[in-house]
Order: structure tokens, then C-alpha cells, then sequence
């Protein structure tokens, strides 16, 4: 099984196929997408065997769908110890942050009715509202590093 890295966001089973048919039969091609069914720009092909994937190796670096690829051969995932989902992981905890995360917001919200909200319970450094890639849309979420005296009770 190889790696293969760099793909454009537009790219398809299909497309990988044609320009690996070449190098031996693709027993399979798995292109990873996110949660909402988006293309993550990477994936893996799987070979029959060692000799097809070698011959695939010869790709590393070619353009594919106008982006260059990187090849890689896989490696097996490492089995993650299970964990309770009852109680939480021991081992070191993280320290206290200054970052406030605010979620839910209206898609109109912007950096000023944030200072507005926020900034009677302390000083706020820093506004960072999160955007879609694609869309450039308020994706209804923000961070904000600040020194907050108190918890805030919104209305």
C-alpha cells in the first residue's frame, strides 16, 4: 500500500487509476475526506503486489490533476490503547490556557460585538472568528486570548 500526498481537492478514484494503471493492477484507492465529506488531499493505493507498488514509486513527483503527488510506502496504523470512556486518561494535564472559546454564535457576530460582550470582565488581547476555507463564511465559533476576571453570564 502506498501514501500518496499533494492531490488537488477535485481529485477522484478514477483519476488516480488512470495515471497509475500503468505500473500493475490497483487492488484499491482511498481517497480520506473530513466529517463533511470534503477532500483532505491525500490517500492510499493498494497494490496486489510489492513489484506493482514499486513501479508505482516511479510516480513520486509527477503531477497529478496539475498539483505534484508524493508517494510514500504505508506504514501499519499503531493500536491505540483503549481508554474508559467513564473515566478521564491519567498522565499530566494540560495547564490552564487563556484562551476563551465561544460557540454558537450568529453568523452576522463579528470581532467589535465580541469586545462588546466580553470585554467588561476583563482585558481582551486578542479576536480570532473562525472562517470556512471554502466558503469564507463565519463557521459560528471564535477564540479569544484574554485575562477574563470572572466568568461571563450573557443575557
Amino acid at each position: 500500500t502506498l501514501f500518496i500526498g499533494g492531490l488537488s481537492y477535485s481529485a477522484s478514484e478514477d483519476m488516480i487509476r488512470q495515471a497509475f494503471s500503468n505500473c500493475g493492477e490497483i487492488k484499491s484507492v482511498r481517497l480520506m475526506v473530513d466529517a463533511q465529506g470534503q477532500a483532505k488531499g491525500f490517500g492510499y493505493i493498494e497494490f496486489p503486489t510489492v513489484e506493482a507498488a514499486q513501479a508505482a514509486m516511479a510516480l513520486n513527483g509527477a503531477a497529478i490533476d496539475g498539483r505534484t503527488v508524493r508517494l510514500d510506502f504505508a506504514e501499519a496504523r499503531q493500536e491505540r490503547p483503549a481508554r474508559s470512556p467513564v473515566a478521564p486518561a491519567e498522565g499530566p494535564k494540560n495547564p490552564p490556557s487563556e484562551k476563551l472559546f465561544v460557540g454558537q454564535l450568529d453568523f452576522a457576530a463579528t470581532k467589535e460585538d465580541l469586545n462588546a460582550a466580553f470585554g467588561r470582565f476583563g482585558t481582551i488581547t486578542d479576536v480570532h472568528i473562525v472562517m470556512d476555507k471554502m466558503t469564507r463564511r463565519l463557521r459560528a465559533s471564535a477564540t479569544s486570548p484574554s485575562r477574563l476576571s470572572s466568568r461571563p453570564r450573557l443575557p
